[in-house]
């Protein structure tokens, strides 16, 4: 987007009449920022604003009477990059790629009506994204998170004069409201951990989440000078991105140090010792030239040391989670099992953030916890008898 500054110091806006006009470009092969400038004189403001939509529109390459929504969707989400964390990035730029898979490439932006987006919009919650391929239908907020990011591109079209107004005006949206799921309990967790093979790396990520409650990307980004066997202590410093890249946790809270269960330390030693005879073999066989430090190595990897992709993480777990009994729970819901034990075991809420790396506990509480019928009895007992004995104390 455009921005404008006056460049006649002392004057009000409305009496000033020489401007500068910026527009941000992407950035370089560097990942520098790109900013193009342009000085304009004899203009109101309102003449500059116009102005500097034309600038943009000149800058960027956008046509207003060609150009396609896919374009559009792509070139918006490069001019912010330099506003986004790698991981945000990342994540945008999947949401892009959903969006112009819902459109196609060839839509104009003039062609993105009201009536087609709310009719796609409402297709993907009867047939999913992959309509074509029996896809499961997306959940309301998973859609609700689309349309929200579909208004940015649609509302930045309207300030660069692209459309007259967003076609979003007075569609209705899904809620977006976060759908109560059932986590899978200690014994399923148990359960599972007992049968992940630690040779494999894909087994040894989830053997992690389980244990640790870490998420995804915290447990592929462990490397083996996070892990402290003196002191039984596992450090959470990083997230790996889609990319393979380490990133920074989620939030600060997010960077944490973790006791090690026992059970993991015994699991921990046996992969620790794969991985080694692993990279051996890789040398003996000339796949590497020298025997990489073993801190350097990520616990999760194949046998050059390389990490385990997130993305391949997630399709192994797709394809092999029936396997396991755990048919429909995802990644995350083994996260949500282990904060969900926490709770019911009495740890404090605070206990449970840190160990979960949650900004507040309210998150911890409310999002990451369920609570079954069994433990309303148990609670509802405690009061019962509480009662109870007051009662007997009045007779």
């Amino acid at each position: 987007m455009a921005t404008i500054s006056p460049t006649e110091k002392g004057k009000s806006r409305s009496k000033c009449r020489k401007w500068r006009i910026f527009v941000s470009c992407g950035t370089d092969e560097y990942g520098r920022r790109i900013q193009r400038s342009k000085r304009v004189r004899d203009m109101t403001y309102s003449e500059a604003k116009e102005e500097a939509v034309r600038f943009e529109c000149e800058c960027l390459g956008i046509s207003k009477r060609d150009t396609t929504f896919a374009d559009y969707a792509r070139n918006y989400l490069e001019r912010r990059r330099p506003l986004l964390k790698e991981s945000t990035y990342d994540n945008r730029r999947s949401v892009v790629a959903t969006l112009v898979k819902i459109f196609g490439e060839s839509v104009k932006m003039s062609g993105m009506t009201s009536e087609l987006i709310e009719s796609k919009m409402n297709e993907l919650l009867v047939k999913g994204v992959r309509a074509n391929t029996g896809h499961k239908p997306c959940k309301a907020s998973y859609v609700a998170s689309l349309y929200t990011y579909l208004s940015s591109i649609m509302m930045d079209a309207v300030r660069a004069g692209v459309i007259t107004r967003s076609p979003l005006d007075g569609i209705k949206r899904p809620s977006g409201k976060i759908e109560k799921r059932e986590a899978p309990s200690m014994k399923q967790l148990a359960d599972l951990v007992d049968e992940m093979d630690v040779s494999n790396a894909h087994e040894m990520a989830i053997v992690l989440q389980c244990l640790l409650g870490v998420r995804r990307g915290e447990a592929l980004a462990l490397r083996w000078q996070d892990i402290d066997f003196d002191e039984s202590i596992i450090h959470i410093r990083h997230n790996l991105a889609m990319n393979c890249v380490l990133t920074s946790p989620k939030t600060e809270s997010s960077r944490r140090d973790l006791p090690m269960p026992a059970t993991l330390a015994e699991k921990l030693r046996e992969r620790q010792k794969v991985v080694r005879k692993g990279l051996r073999r890789a040398v003996r066989g000339g796949m590497l030239d020298e025997m990489p430090p073993l801190g350097d190595v990520f616990v999760c990897c194949d046998e050059m040391g390389r990490p385990v992709g997130p993305g391949s993480q997630t399709c192994w777990w797709a394809n092999h989670r029936d396997r396991f009994g755990m048919e429909g729970y995802t990644e995350h819901d083994l996260r949500h099992g282990y904060l969900t034990a926490l709770a019911r075991s009495g740890v404090h809420p605070s206990v449970a953030q840190a160990l979960a790396g949650h900004q507040t506990s309210a998150i911890t509480m409310e999002i990451y916890t369920s609570v079954d019928m069994s433990a309303k009895a148990s609670g509802a007992e405690v009061f019962d008898g509480a009662l109870g004995e007051l009662l007997s104390g009045e007779e």
